[in-house]
């Protein structure tokens, strides 16, 4: 942020139900103001149209042959665009010449467009997210796009081992942070869930592994109270025996983030054990990394900043 930007974030902070909207059109004003050209050392190859998603993922699968990507009209105007499916599939050539398309979903956003993510220990297979007759689908894929396994649930974020992933509500996330949910799955009668599930990818088994009030109620704080709560951002550590998530919560006078990291996948977990298992940072939590907040919460550091973000609590 620049000065300017960094006066008026604090003077919104408070009051997200005015900071949303005037950051969205900030966003979009700024897509359209022409800025200073610079030069790069790289050879850059850019597709207008496509995207891949936040950066936890990566695109290549580990012998880097392809790279996921979505696909979408870039000359539509914004409207337009987020109310259609949007178009996945995968580039054959480094130099982003020949893209298959494999399919559409309408679970998908520009943050983390449809959680496209290589499964690993498989020829070529990865994840996407869809919605199919208004309820939530998580799906693996081949290369040539046919459907190997599908869950009922949205898969988060895939282990790096290629067993397990973990799923929480988008729809939900959505209300919370409607960045990051699924625009077009709003207009669905599908019910909100409020638990956590960790998936099996080999037997397609799943369980819940908390609810929102089983998180809620290890250190409650007074602005969790009348709050409404939700996980994001899921994403397992490079062993892939272990997953980080954000427990958030949001009220008229604020808003809140706390990462929590969890491990033993796959064991029951009570509510009288899950203070031992969970380790949790209070306060301010921004971006995504294993090595920053691992580190951050193992040095007893219970409020920490990565990139800029508060917890606006009044």
């Amino acid at each position: 942020m620049n000065r300017v930007e960094s006066l008026i974030h604090r003077a919104i902070g408070d009051y997200p139900w005015l900071r949303e909207p005037i950051v969205n059109a900030y966003q979009r004003v700024l897509a359209w103001v022409p800025r200073a050209e610079f030069l790069i050392d790289r050879n850059l190859v850019v597709r207008p149209g496509y995207f891949f998603g936040f950066h936890d993922k990566c695109p290549w699968p580990t012998d880097g042959k392809y790279l996921l990507a979505h696909k979408f009209d870039f000359r539509a105007p914004i409207a337009k665009i987020e109310s259609k499916p949007v178009t996945y599939g995968i580039f054959e050539d480094g130099d982003l010449n020949s893209y298959r398309e494999l399919g559409t979903t309408e679970a998908w956003n520009w943050q983390q467009g449809a959680s496209l993510q290589w499964v690993a220990g498989t020829e070529h297979a990865f994840a996407v997210n869809s919605i199919v007759n208004g309820k939530p689908l998580g799906e693996v894929r081949n290369e040539n796009g046919k459907l190997l396994q599908s869950f009922p649930y949205h898969l988060a974020s895939v282990c790096a081992r290629g067993r397990f992933g973990v799923s929480y509500c988008f729809r939900r996330l959505g209300k919370g942070a409607p960045g990051y949910g699924y625009h077009l799955w709003g207009k669905s009668d599908a019910a909100d869930w409020d638990e956590l599930h960790v998936v099996d990818l080999y037997s397609g088994r799943h369980r819940a592994l908390l609810t929102l009030n089983e998180i809620a109620s290890i250190e409650h704080c007074e602005s969790m109270k009348g709050a409404y709560h939700f996980f994001s951002h899921a994403l397992f550590s490079p062993t892939g025996d272990r997953f980080l998530f954000y427990h958030q919560w949001r009220q008229k006078r604020g808003h809140c983030i706390r990462a929590c990291t969890q491990s033993a996948l796959m064991e029951m977990i009570s509510i009288d054990s899950l203070a031992q298992i969970f380790r949790m940072s209070r306060g301010v939590v921004s971006g995504k990394s294993w090595r920053i907040l691992v580190q951050a919460m193992a040095a007893g550091i219970t409020t920490f900043f990565w990139i800029a973000m508060g917890c606006h609590v009044g």
